[in-house]
């Protein structure tokens, strides 16, 4: 972890750990004057996309609370938390999705999976956490089974007894898991998760290892903290784990938030991150578009021929909305994503609004 490179994660930091103490920020920092630099490691344990305890889904809301709103609640009282650091796409993901829909986006991953893999039910059975498990059984037989209908004469119960009864090809099921997704949540899920086939093909850019997300961690031990803050002992924290880079990344965060107002890292201070990533929807951009065009395409997932039809409207943006648009454009085609990789990490702080409105554009057009 000390000679990995950091360069792509958007750090987050706990610039409120100072009211654990109930210290000043001043009087915080004069407690951790000798220190230059922190613990890390990269944890993959904290959550997951297959759910078998109730640990890794409050792991998601821990990940949302800290991305959306710095507070870094945690159950472990043996680790202080400084920071972590997100993949960008993970990071934009819990930024811009709702907690609620984050959670059913995992969990219709789950219900496909059951559903698809018959094989290998009773495994799980036995491995999904049992509220979890009743979800995505609740999912198959009020969603799935109404699809099914429709589009294969058959119900869920047919299917789950007699997984030959459909001779789909893969593009055909998972055509049938995107409209599974819009009926339970009402959009595509995230791209690591669109094709639930070849899921583990962006692990590396969503920080994935097998099920897990990873996160990396910046933290004091317990008895870090309690020889540093507690006793005011003289202690840089050179350790084998520990790095230079991350601690002055919070600690810049930290000693510049009275001004920025911020909780990710970055060199320049800029606006309140939070009034801008919260503004209403009801303020993005007036554009001229053909839905009607742009909803048969995503219904048909053909998001080459979505990108080059917004590509041909984006004459009514602004430049940098035209930017943005292009790149969430060619996010969701995925098929020319190498070249747009690192432009979100790119962005300043006042930008983010921009990248906010512009998803959630995205995202409208494909509900309407």
């Amino acid at each position: 972890m000390k000679n990995t490179s950091i360069e792509n994660l958007i750090v987050i930091c706990n610039v409120n750990i100072n009211q654990l103490t109930g210290d000043t920020r001043e009087g915080f920092l004069s407690k951790v004057r000798s220190v230059r630099a922190i613990r890390c490691w990269w944890r993959q344990n904290h959550t997951s996309i297959y759910l078998t305890s109730k640990y890794e889904l409050w792991g998601v809301k821990y990940l949302y609370d800290i991305v959306n709103y710095g507070v870094f609640n945690s159950t472990d009282y043996h680790y202080y938390r400084f920071a972590i650091g997100l993949p960008s796409n993970t990071y934009y993901w819990l930024l811009n999705t709702d907690l609620e829909v984050i959670q059913k986006q995992i969990v219709n991953w789950m219900a496909f999976q059951y559903f698809y893999q018959y094989e290998k039910r009773e495994i799980y059975d036995d491995q999904y956490y049992a509220p979890a498990l009743q979800e995505v059984k609740a999912y198959i037989r009020q969603f799935y089974d109404k699809i099914l209908r429709e589009k294969a004469g058959v119900s869920a119960e047919d299917i789950m007894k007699g997984h030959d009864l459909l001779s789909w090809t893969d593009a055909e099921f998972v055509s049938f898991y995107h409209q599974t997704c819009l009926a339970i949540y009402g959009e595509l899920p995230p791209s690591f998760i669109l094709n639930p086939f070849d899921w583990y093909s962006e692990a590396d850019d969503w920080g994935l290892s097998g099920f897990d997300i990873g996160i990396l961690e910046a933290y004091f031990t317990e008895t870090d903290w309690d020889n540093v803050i507690i006793e005011g002992k003289s202690d840089s924290l050179y350790r084998v784990e520990s790095r230079s880079d991350v601690w002055d990344k919070w600690l810049h965060t930290f000693t510049t938030f009275e001004e920025s107002h911020r909780t990710i890292y970055s060199f320049y201070l800029a606006d309140n991150l939070k009034e801008k990533i919260t503004r209403k929807t009801n303020d993005l951009p007036e554009v001229e578009i053909d839905f009607e065009k742009i909803i048969s395409l995503l219904a048909d997932h053909q998001f080459e021929r979505v990108f080059t039809e917004l590509e041909s409207n984006k004459s009514h943006l602004t430049l940098d909305q035209k930017e943005m648009l292009t790149m969430l454009a060619m996010r969701h085609s995925r098929l020319v994503k190498h070249q747009i990789k690192g432009i979100v990490d790119k962005l300043y702080l006042e930008e983010n609004k921009l990248a906010y409105d512009l998803l959630r554009f995205i995202q409208v057009i494909k509900k309407r």
